[in-house]
């Protein structure tokens, strides 16, 4: 049985976690809320690269990550 925390987006995250870092900015931040995650956008787009243990995990469970897409 699949548990939605164990795959997809839950499983990276909990829920609110965005609404508290959106109050949290409002309250206390100083820069722009989009400068805030745009390493992290960047990073989607253009990739990055893993260490040889991550690409091996990512090889042994390619066919479940391929299931549960978008990702």
């Amino acid at each position: 049985m699949i548990i939605f925390y164990e795959l997809g987006g839950l499983s990276i995250g909990i829920p609110g976690e965005i609404a508290g870092f959106w109050s949290a900015h409002r309250q206390y931040g100083k820069l722009p809320w989009s400068a805030l995650f745009k390493p992290a956008i960047d990073m989607c787009n253009e990739g990055i690269t893993v260490q040889k243990a991550l690409a091996f995990s990512i090889l042994q469970n390619k066919n479940k990550l391929w299931e549960h897409r978008p990702f």
